[in-house]
């Protein structure tokens, strides 16, 4: 699970260029990709297409995500519970939609999860934080397996420890999941530690390590390392290229994706 990897960069980005938010409305689309076999005999593929709206205005953070996925596996792998359609939901198997087989290979495609987040940010010395209430809506078809069709409610917080070429950032978070008819996933914590370098005026890159307590009891916690660099241009483009690697059953083996993002 990439936790909310596009968030941290634009963030980061953000407050290593200057020291104070202007208001800003972004909007972002982009690409991810993400295979695993999370302890099944069938690979699953997880594609998305997500459309983020994104606003600062001073201290407040307001962003809203509508994504298109499509999972081409053996049915049986549901996409979790974060957000974030390349990962998964802690390697709970057995879920899945339409057509779904232990070795036949399926595919099915259409809205996922929309989430909405408010954030608010502060500058105590030369540190960035931002507190964030998130929801994911269930509005992902789960007769397809696209989503568990519940809604999701998220408490975290983000941090990035001074302003320099090399600066450690953080999430720390607690996800309150809901129930489905046939599955009752445990309310958990999850977080990320890594480095962003300050490379240029114009490039930003990074290191992360991502952490989730499983959702489901026996389940494997999801691990997983990633990477990231980010382009800007004077004009208000950037994109944004990660790659993962998963290190347990409940994370993809291996993700990428990129991102275009327009700041007005």
């Amino acid at each position: 699970m990439k936790l909310n990897t596009l968030k941290v960069t634009t963030i980061l980005a953000a407050f290593l260029t200057a020291p104070t938010f202007a208001a800003t409305t972004t909007f972002t689309t982009g690409y991810d990709y993400s295979i695993g076999d999370y302890g099944q005999d069938v690979s699953t593929k997880v594609e998305n297409i997500p459309f983020t709206f994104n606003r600062i205005d001073g201290a407040w953070n307001l962003n809203l995500t509508i994504p298109y996925i499509r999972v081409t596996g053996n049915g049986t792998v549901v996409p979790g519970t974060s957000g974030s359609f390349s990962n998964f939901s802690q390697g709970s198997f057995g879920g899945g939609g339409s057509g779904a087989s232990t070795t036949s290979t399926v595919v099915n495609s259409g809205l996922g999860d929309v989430t909405g987040s408010i954030g608010y940010g502060f500058f105590p010395g030369n540190n960035f934080f931002e507190v964030t209430t998130k929801v994911k809506l269930g509005t992902a078809d789960a007769s397809k397996g696209l989503g568990t069709g519940q809604n999701d409610y998220y408490l975290q917080l983000d941090g990035v420890i001074g302003n320099n070429t090399v600066s450690p950032f953080f999430t720390i978070g607690y996800v309150v999941t809901g129930d489905t008819s046939s599955t009752t996933y445990k309310d958990v914590p999850y977080g990320t530690v890594g480095f962003m370098f300050k490379n240029s005026k114009l490039q930003n890159s990074g290191f992360s390590y991502d952490y989730r307590k499983a959702t489901i009891e026996g389940s494997e916690n999801l691990q997983q390392i990633s990477a990231f660099v980010t382009w800007k241009n004077p004009e208000g483009w950037s994109t944004t290229l990660t790659a993962l690697k998963g290190l347990t059953n409940a994370s993809p083996n291996f993700g990428i994706s990129v991102y275009f993002a327009n700041n007005y």
